[in-house]
């Protein structure tokens, strides 16, 4: 029996319950910042996660009196803010101290995408956007610089973003560090082999925190195992520099790969069929019932639903051949399934307003109401 690729942890350890930092400088606040002209913050988020966008917390000093009530919004663009995602809503009390921006609906942070706080003060705002000496932002997401008017600045805002983990994506080319969130700069990275005769390990529960186990566990010879993508026909849609996979009946397995999640799940998503031959993806629910399948040849893959996918399995469409997958995403959030479910909540500072909670209720209506007082962007 070959080792396991390493020690399984237990549960998750980023919350899919509640806000967490994705990233930070909010210390403390200076007694100077930015009030006029546009400021932007960006960062990168890390390759292994998504976030429901909860809110932003700035650090604020009131300049009453000025002429510009400043508007806050999330912006899209790898070099510099070039798409606006979503309006942050700016509280019309102008104090001095920490100053909350909730999402006027909800939004996901992608995994791997670059986005920016982007504050526009016009000629002078009645809120300065407190900086924070000489501290950069740092956490899960990763910070990639500040501009004004579109310059880089030096002066470092204060700021804390808020999420609640809504993906994770398993690229099999490194385990998640202390964080337990992959593509930050604590990864383990994964060296494998090219051959399943020289790879000694196989993986079960190292993607624990990931939301996903691997069975059988303890695992079986030439299943489940991580190589390298080289050899694969599937490497142009693969991550570098690895992949998982599971030998067919040339080494006397059927060729599956076989997963549990350890939370409800409400998508999958999947580079498969890398091994040259079509593949079947199939997710199931907890009674083991089939929820839906889709087949492909080197293609990527999404199966969704509404009631909580509970494993899947990838299988050779026409027999027990090698199967091999890459970057697989799991999405924690069910899909929105009626128009009249927009909030979670009535109350604009409370994440769940602007996520769709299931139910359709007087919350609904009186986010409705907000949208429709609103001007267009």
């Amino acid at each position: 029996m070959k080792k396991p690729l390493a020690v399984g942890t237990v549960g998750f350890l980023v919350s899919l319950a509640g806000a967490d930092p994705v990233i930070s400088n909010l210390t403390s606040t200076g007694s100077t910042g930015t009030n006029l002209g546009v400021k932007a913050a960006g960062f990168r988020m890390p390759v292994g996660a998504s976030f429901r966008l909860d809110g932003v917390t700035i650090g604020a000093i009131a300049a009453v009196g000025q002429p510009v009530h400043p508007t806050f919004a999330i912006f899209e663009g790898d070099a510099a803010p070039t798409t606006q995602v979503v309006t942050l809503r700016v509280p019309a009390a102008v104090a001095t101290g920490l100053m909350r921006l909730v999402p006027v609906r909800g939004v996901e942070l992608e995994a791997g995408r670059t986005y920016w706080i982007v504050g526009s003060f016009g000629g002078g705002g009645d809120v300065i956007w407190a900086q924070n000496n000489d501290v950069l932002p740092t956490g899960l997401a990763t910070h990639v610089g500040y501009l004004f008017n579109g310059n880089p600045s030096s002066v470092e805002n204060s700021y804390r973003l808020d999420g609640t983990w809504s993906e994770a994506c398993i690229n099999f080319d490194a385990l998640p560090g202390a964080d337990n969130i992959i593509g930050t700069a604590d990864d383990v990275p994964i060296a494998a082999p090219a051959l399943f005769l020289d790879q000694p390990a196989q993986v079960t529960t190292d993607f624990m925190t990931q939301g996903v186990v691997f069975l059988p566990n303890p695992g079986e010879d030439n299943r489940h195992e991580i190589l390298t993508n080289d050899t694969f026909p599937g490497r142009s849609i693969s991550s570098e520099p690895n992949l998982f996979t599971t030998a067919g009946s040339g080494l006397g397995l059927d060729g599956q790969i076989n997963a549990t999640f350890m939370a409800p799940v409400y998508r999958v998503e999947a580079g498969i069929g890398l091994s040259g031959s079509s593949e079947t993806l199939e997710i199931f629910d907890g009674s083991g019932a089939l929820i839906d399948s889709a087949s492909g040849t080197i293609a990527r893959v999404t199966l969704e639903s509404s009631r909580p996918i509970a494993s899947m399995r990838l299988r050779g469409t026409g027999g027990p051949t090698t199967s091999a997958l890459d970057d697989l995403c799991l999405g924690f959030f069910p899909p929105a399934s009626c128009q009249a479910d927009l909030t979670g909540s009535s109350d604009p500072n409370d994440p769940a307003y602007g996520v769709p909670d299931g139910f359709v209720d007087a919350s609904d209506f009186f986010f409705y109401l907000d949208r429709f007082v609103e001007p267009c962007p």
